[in-house]
């Protein structure tokens, strides 16, 4: 069988209890590539909203202005960075170390955030110079 990468949803439902014995080599297998091994995904809109299933995130500001929606915190984590900011890129809709929001200053930067269920604090600023 062959291995899929399957949504955060989908793996929650199925790893959450396994009383019944039911989670398979195939799921673990999965489970695997579905989190450690993510893909990365780029946002080049207006206003995309990173989802629960984004772990890995370029945003590029080289045709118009992003301004990436977080989600409420929920208990996850986000690699982002900027890939151009040509035009501004910054991360709206939740707080992020008590602070609505965040702006990229130059392309190359990245952040690492981590959703405690209230909000995202940042765990690693990566700027470039």
């Amino acid at each position: 069988m062959a291995d899929t990468n399957r949504l955060r949803s989908a793996l929650v439902a199925l790893l959450a209890d396994n009383t019944t014995n039911d989670i398979q080599e195939q799921d673990l297998r999965d489970w695997l590539l579905s989190t450690l091994l993510r893909r990365v995904t780029t946002y080049n809109t207006e206003t995309p909203t990173i989802s629960d299933d984004d772990v890995f995130v370029l945003l590029d500001g080289s045709n118009n202005t992003v301004a990436a929606a977080l989600t409420p915190a929920a208990h996850r984590i986000h690699f982002i960075k900027a890939v151009d900011v040509s035009n501004a890129v910054t991360l709206t809709g939740a707080n992020i170390d008590g602070v609505p929001g965040y702006t990229f200053a130059s392309a190359g930067d990245a952040i690492l955030i981590a959703g405690d269920g209230t909000e995202f604090h940042v765990f690693a600023e990566l700027l470039h110079a």
